[in-house]
């Protein structure tokens, strides 16, 4: 009998792990953060990332009018920070060069696509566009909710193509629900 308790309970566990991010300001899962350790060399770092805040703001930075980017962080400490700033774009960096704390900022155009990942990791702060070269977004992001209050949804990456819409080598793999400020 004790075994079995244990195994429901276990299995309420897992059942309960996609709920992680079914709350207004949370997110989950896991992925990695990489960055160039040295951009002379090209040599490559990277550190791990297991979001648990998300947020989301808009602002018109974009060429054809409004982006909303969807903040996701392991603590509270980036999102307060950003969200008292002026000029995000600078305080981003900022942020990521004087605290080092680890964070990904997904930018979406109007539309709810993908535009630019910008991604902190060990203070070292990168932006990249999406990338189709080997036949796979490198970021595919699938939006359940996306309005003027709220965004929610899944961010997948990876690299490589391995046959049959699959990643030779996920990097990352988040859920979240932020509240659109």
């Amino acid at each position: 009998m004790g075994l079995f308790r244990f195994a429901v309970g276990v299995a309420l566990v897992f059942a309960s792990l996609p709920a992680l991010a079914q709350k207004s300001g949370t997110a989950g899962g896991k992925g990695r953060i990489v960055y160039f350790a040295n951009p002379e060399t090209m040599e490559k770092a990277e550190v791990a990332f297991s979001p648990k805040v998300a947020w989301a703001y808009a602002d018109d930075s974009g060429p054809a009018g409004k982006r909303i980017h969807v903040l996701l962080a392991e603590s509270e400490a980036p999102v307060v920070e950003l969200s008292m700033a002026r000029d995000r774009a600078n305080a981003r960096r900022k942020l990521c060069a004087e605290k080092k704390a680890p964070f990904v900022d997904l930018e979406l155009n109007d539309a709810g696509e993908v535009e630019l990942l910008h991604q902190c990791g060990a203070g070292h702060f990168g932006t990249e566009m999406v990338s189709t070269l080997n036949g796979l977004d490198s970021v595919v992001v699938a939006l359940e909710v996306f309005n003027a209050k709220r965004v929610k949804g899944t961010l997948r990456g990876g690299e490589g193509w391995c046959g049959d819409g699959k990643y030779c080598e996920q990097t990352e793999d988040y859920l979240f629900d932020a509240p659109l400020n």
